[in-house]
């Protein structure tokens, strides 16, 4: 069921990059793994340590979300930083070029 419920988030067709597991969702998460690790234990004390590990995993999924929603930021950032600087520079070309030819016209209307 864990698989399922992270495969249905990531394949949404979706522009947002923010996180889909929240903080609300890690119970539910948690309780799913723990209801697969369940089957296997024998006694009070295996159960005991379901819970704790389905707990980590759960947040763990969250962690690894987080990063990857970072991940895609800093690159979406460093992309709209790196045009930025390209079309600054495309206009301090252009002004440059301007500022000649303001120049030369001045300088004809001088003489």
């Amino acid at each position: 069921m864990t698989k399922e419920k992270g495969s249905t988030n990531h394949s949404e067709p979706s522009e947002s990059i923010d996180p889909k597991i929240t903080a609300k969702d890690i119970t539910p998460i948690e309780q799913a793994i723990l209801k697969e690790l369940g089957v296997y234990c024998k006694s009070d004390g295996e159960l005991v340590l379901a819970r704790e590990v389905a707990l980590n995993r759960a947040i763990i999924l969250q962690l690894q979300e987080a990063v990857a929603v970072r991940s895609k930021q800093y690159e979406l950032a460093l992309k709209t930083i790196s045009e930025a600087a390209n079309k600054i520079s495309e206009i301090r070309a252009i002004n440059e070029v301007q500022m000649k030819a303001v120049s030369v016209r001045l300088e004809r209307l001088e003489k």
